[in-house]
């Protein structure tokens, strides 16, 4: 956001956290959905 605010340049920096940060939030969401058909299994 503070590209199209403050007119800041896109460094590739921000591109890597940026994305780091995504496949960071993407891996969790898989992981925990994993863990929970694993625990459903087990109660089953």
């Amino acid at each position: 956001m503070d590209v199209y605010f403050f007119g800041e340049s896109f460094s590739p920096g921000k591109v890597f956290f940026i994305v780091m940060i995504v496949v960071g939030v993407i891996g969790l969401n898989l992981a925990d959905n994993k863990e929970d058909n694993e625990v459903m299994k087990g109660v089953a």
